[in-house]
């Protein structure tokens, strides 16, 4: 642009133009155009760039971090408590947190592992590799079934609202009457076809815990004879009944053609209702169908060996939570309805992670406090290279036989030591009671002799 000069000065008109164009003040302008001036009569170089140092400003506060680390967890779930014990403002300290200097961390409950456990755990996790254990199984041969409680709402939600809409209202006698409903779901790996077409989705099916029964009088919501849902009790014969009246019949219908002959495993947890892999209700179920099914337990206090608590059940209850359900029947119509159109692919992904969870656990010697490996699943599923199984390290593999030979060895020298304690308690507390009670053939010869004395 051409700016427009009188007596050295620029014109007001072109001062605003400029100052507009540089986002700045008037003043700004005729300041630096001053200083060029200045500079061009002494004959230097202009050079009207900013003349303030690097740092400007308060300087910043030395606060000595490294005492975070000695001081209790318990006075660290704050901002405000973990300033009270360094006894510095909690300002000082969000400063540093949003320099990246703390970070926040979500610590969740993990179930109580003991050595026994642990052994278990890893035992089983070279039962889920290969035979000559190069890699991870492709785990294509095994159903994963859990139950799971899912709740109509949740007792705090997180909202987006404007910042003049209210702030929603929502309202319960108890949070203990939070209606809920009891699920359960099996599903396996999915497959593919040549073409990347799906060829079985993996979705066995998901059945709630109910039954349907007339109410028995009248109240403001029904009338007396209306059909209600009722949640059932879950016990060792509910199970059994629909493991053989519905998960077998689902497993039949849409298990591929192509694993005839090959053996299928059903995966379930220990809790108490689940029947025994020898259970001959189930057997009997078994060979009346043309497939060689087994039960195959999961290891104890080992939710992340079971890929519905791994990755599925979180997403169907959030997802159904989005739904708003008013009623039990909506409940269940919601949940069957998000199982169904969980994503395929997703599915599959998950099946990736639990392998990594595999390696994971050899990794960290049976222990749960692991991290999940990032993979960048989705962009190789993309690109048609999502891995089917997962290599495993030799040396990883001599580590893992290694540990669980020693630690067999201290679980057997603990059993026989608690062994020889419960005998020698055995022993003492049987010359204790023939103390205070001596038999009667002893009492009778003690008493002959001494009318024999003189």
């Amino acid at each position: 642009m051409v700016i427009k000069t009188q007596n050295g000065q620029v014109l007001k008109k072109d001062n605003e133009v400029i100052a507009s164009l540089l986002d700045t003040t008037v003043r700004t302008v005729k300041r630096i155009w001053e200083r060029a001036l200045k500079q061009v009569e002494k004959g230097e170089k202009v050079d009207v760039s900013n003349q303030k140092p690097g740092r400007v400003g308060r300087k910043r506060k030395d606060l000595d971090l490294s005492r975070v680390v000695t001081i209790p967890l318990n006075r660290r779930r704050t901002l405000q408590g973990l300033s009270k014990a360094l006894g510095v403002s909690c300002t000082t300290l969000h400063s540093r947190f949003e320099w990246g200097h703390l970070r926040r961390h979500s610590n969740k409950l993990r179930p109580h592992l003991n050595l026994s456990n642990i052994v278990k755990r890893l035992k089983w996790c070279l039962a889920m590799c290969e035979d000559y254990w190069s890699a991870t199984r492709e785990l294509d041969n095994i159903a994963y079934m859990d139950e799971k409680w899912f709740n109509m709402t949740g007792e705090v939600n997180n909202y987006y609202l404007l910042p003049e809409e209210p702030d929603p209202l929502r309202t319960l006698h108890h949070k203990d009457s939070i209606a809920k409903v009891m699920f359960l779901a099996a599903v396996a790996k999915p497959r593919y076809g040549k073409g990347g077409e799906v060829t079985f989705d993996g979705k066995l099916g998901i059945w709630a815990f109910v039954t349907e029964s007339p109410a028995q009088r009248t109240s403001e919501n029904r009338d007396k004879g209306t059909l209600k849902l009722k949640s059932l009790k879950v016990t060792r014969d509910v199970m059994r009944y629909y493991m053989c009246e519905k998960l077998i019949p689902a497993i039949q219908e849409r298990w591929p053609d192509e694993d005839e002959g090959r053996t299928i495993y059903i995966q379930q947890d220990n809790a108490t209702p689940h029947i025994l892999p020898d259970d001959p209700v189930f057997r009997q179920v078994i060979e009346q169908t043309d497939l060689d099914i087994k039960l195959l337990q999961q290891p104890p206090n080992s939710p992340d060996m079971n890929i519905l608590d791994l990755c599925i059940f979180r997403s169907l209850q959030s997802h159904t939570d989005s739904r708003a359900p008013q009623s039990i029947r909506e409940l269940i119509e919601g949940v069957e309805k998000e199982y169904r159109n969980y994503p395929v692919d997703k599915l599959a992904r998950s099946f990736v992670t639990l392998q990594s969870c595999i390696r994971e656990v050899m990794r960290n010697k049976g222990a749960i406090n692991y991290s999940i490996p990032h993979m960048n699943k989705e962009r190789r599923q993309a690109e048609g290279r999502l891995p089917i199984a997962l290599s495993i390290d030799c040396e990883l593999v001599g580590q893992t036989i290694a540990f669980i030979e020693e630690a067999e060895a201290i679980l057997a020298a603990e059993k026989e030591q608690k062994q020889q304690e419960k005998s020698s308690k055995k022993r003492a507390a049987s010359g204790l009671k023939k103390q205070k009670h001596p038999s009667n053939t002893s009492s009778l010869q003690a008493a002959g002799k001494e009318n024999q004395e003189p």
